[in-house]
């Protein structure tokens, strides 16, 4: 099986296995003993789930982000969680100066923050989450920010996403996105963001970010982790010398 991302050939000899439900609170329904295997990219440093490489949509629908997703990530039933509450600030803050321009909230989940900036602060905001009943992506907006809060780490054709990004994206134009790198991870096999479970297949490293970045048209800088939020950001800006 080859990296998604570079196509190098994935090590097989540096890989571990987890539990589907990788944390220390076990639920009646997951077995332990359930493991599945993260390979690694030496090319690009990413670490890949490969058993759902082969799932479809509907079964990380079924599997993954269905009824009981709640329980390991409160945020997506609470629109004054931690990550909702994180994101509206973060744009009436850093990116206030877009808010008479088009943006999109790519992978907005229920649309929380979306309906909170366009009713409230009267933002040209859209959202697009494909599970949550978005069957089509957005195809003739061109846009000036695109946020992707938490999104990376949930999918295996981010190349194909970042070409999508640049298509529908201004020139100079921004990609803002969340994902925590596993460079800053003292135990890749043990951190709470390796759990197939919620659906984090492509745990991604500063180098497989900028080889992203590289082959998609965009220059990235990575930003500090933001330590009480729990909340790393990226910037990809289209077309401009960083």
């Amino acid at each position: 099986m080859n990296c998604p991302i570079c196509k190098e050939a994935l090590d097989g000899i540096n890989s571990f296995t987890v539990p589907f439900l990788n944390t220390k609170e076990w639920h009646r329904e997951y077995s332990p003993e359930h493991k599945y295997t993260y390979c690694f990219c030496r090319r690009c440093g990413v670490w890949i789930s490969i058993n759902q490489r082969l799932w479809e949509p509907i079964d990380f629908a079924n599997n993954c982000y269905n009824e009981s997703y709640a329980d390991f990530d409160g945020d997506i039933l609470n629109p004054n969680g931690n990550r909702p509450t994180f994101h509206k600030n973060l744009l009436l803050s850093v990116f206030q100066h877009y808010a008479n321009k088009r943006v999109l909230d790519y992978g907005c989940g229920r649309g929380y923050v979306v309906q909170y900036m366009a009713d409230t602060k009267s933002w040209g905001i859209e959202g697009y989450d494909p599970y949550y009943g978005d069957s089509a992506r957005p195809v003739t907006a061109q846009y000036d920010l695109i946020t992707a809060f938490e999104v990376l780490e949930h999918l295996y054709d981010i190349v194909d996403l970042f070409n999508y990004f640049y298509s529908i994206l201004n020139s100079g134009g921004v990609v803002y996105a969340t994902t925590d790198v596993t460079d800053l991870m003292p135990d890749v096999r043990h951190n709470y963001y390796t759990c197939p479970r919620v659906g984090h297949v492509m745990l991604h490293s500063y180098r497989s970010l900028g080889i992203i970045a590289k082959i998609t048209g965009f220059n990235v800088i990575h930003l500090p982790k933001d330590e009480k939020h729990g909340i790393q950001g990226h910037l990809f800006i289209k077309e401009r010398t960083v």
